[in-house]
């Protein structure tokens, strides 16, 4: 994770599915929150759980993904849980 001003930049070793972005950018604590995807690796493309109900793109294991069901569940819960610290750092001046 990278801080630029109020801008948060929020790296994921896979292609997000557009939900699990959106769900890491629409939490606080900042104001703005992107998501670089295929950052530091490449784990495939990466779906929320409703996708893989649906069985759309790129949601079947194989050569394209390497994590399990709950992997971007997991991922997104992650990625906000590191950036309050970050958010409290920037608040204390640090």
């Amino acid at each position: 994770m990278v801080l630029v001003g109020d801008i948060a930049l929020v790296g994921a070793p896979a292609e997000l599915f557009t939900q699990l972005g959106l769900e890491i950018k629409n939490q606080p604590p900042f104001r703005h929150t992107s998501v670089v995807g295929l950052a530091n690796d490449w784990i495939g493309c990466l779906p929320d759980q409703a996708a893989h109900k649906l069985a759309g793109y790129q949601v079947w294991a194989g050569y394209h993904s390497y994590a399990e069901l709950v992997s971007g569940e997991r991922l997104v819960d992650q990625a906000v849980t590191m950036l309050a610290p970050l958010a409290a750092a920037c608040e204390q001046g640090l």
